[in-house]
């Protein structure tokens, strides 16, 4: 086999759609899977979405909540599975919440939205933040924490996602080696926010702001329906030296920040407007309706409480008097 790595070049130019969904041909791949005995990706044919533009994600079943409606939109299996093989743990491989899009009604302030990333082939959780208004509907935002970013070294519950038990990842990074067939790369917010600082000191990004490189879904908590989400995030590769390859003999050992993108949802005035007019104001009268009705009710009750008692009194007084016993004496004078 004719296998040269020494003229492997660290930067080359693609167009954009080439490198994220459509793919270029290249050789070292194919040499690559010669080597392993496999196609390392289809046609020896690279881009960081192949074969995701305008395709179905893989199989979940999803809860419709009939039994309990706080199960509503859960996700039950992937792809016929009921949890993960690609971590070596088993909490690491529980599969917990939503695809993300579907949630029960009823949120509260203190709830944590779980979530299932096909992505990183795990289970994440997300916290409330703020309460944020659309065009007069009231939602809750939940936001990724930074418990989420954090390394195992420092948060136990990430422990199981380390490579090694005694190697966890720095702060910032999220390992999806599992989900990419062992490549090395790390899932990030923009700029690392959440990250080490050492992150950004050698990669030279500016310093992220929570504002604009945050992940946060916005929920209205009465339905429990989306009405907007930002879906914030850096892939990046695991450089370091190599003496074999010419092109990375001298390069530093980094994690070397590819892109960073974002996906939105926003709902619109005139849905937020229909959901406003057609869902909450009914509900919020029948609200009304029922706090009326329960406030008249109570005061009813006690004023025919208060009547009953009166009555009572009144009665217990009349039962307590002493008969009276009138006596007639008829004195006849005798007239003499």
């Amino acid at each position: 086999m004719d296998f040269h790595p020494g003229e492997v070049k660290i930067f080359i130019r693609r167009q954009i759609k080439e490198l994220l969904y459509q793919g270029y041909y290249d050789g070292l791949l194919e040499d690559l899977a010669k080597l392993a005995g496999s196609d390392i990706f289809p046609n020896h044919t690279f881009a960081i979405y192949i074969g995701k533009n305008g395709t179905f994600s893989i199989p979940l079943t999803i809860d419709a909540g009939v039994q309990n409606f706080q199960n509503f939109g859960k996700v039950i299996e992937v792809d016929g599975k009921s949890a993960m093989t690609e971590w070596d743990d088993v909490y690491c491989n529980l599969v917990n919440g939503s695809d993300g899009s579907l949630f029960p009604p009823f949120v509260t302030k203190n709830r944590v939205i779980r979530i299932f990333s096909e992505d990183a082939c795990r289970s994440i959780f997300m916290t409330f933040q703020k309460e944020i208004d659309y065009y007069g509907v009231k939602t809750y935002r939940f936001h990724l924490p930074p418990e989420i970013w954090a390394s195992g070294d420092s948060y136990p519950d990430n422990m199981c996602f380390c490579e090694q038990k005694n190697k966890c990842n720095r702060s910032g990074l999220m390992d999806i080696a599992p989900c990419t067939k062992g490549a090395p790369i790390f899932a990030s917010l923009p700029h690392f926010l959440y990250g080490d600082q050492d992150l950004r000191d050698k990669s030279g990004l500016l310093m992220p702001s929570v504002e604009q490189d945050e992940t946060y879904l916005d929920i209205e908590p009465v339905t429990g329906l989306l009405v907007a989400a930002m879906k914030r995030f850096q892939v990046n590769v695991d450089l370091f030296p190599n003496k074999k390859v010419k092109g990375f003999r001298k390069v530093p050992e980094m994690v070397f920040p590819v892109l960073w993108g974002e996906e939105f949802f926003v709902s619109s005035k005139e849905r937020a407007d229909m959901l406003d007019v057609k869902l909450l104001k009914p509900l919020k009268f029948i609200s009304t309706i029922r706090w009326f009705c329960f406030i008249f009710g109570s005061i009813f009750i006690f004023l025919a409480s208060v009547c009953l008692l009166i009555h009572w009194n009144r009665t217990q007084k009349v039962e307590k008097q002493a008969p009276v016993k009138i006596t007639y004496i008829n004195k006849t004078l005798d007239s003499k």
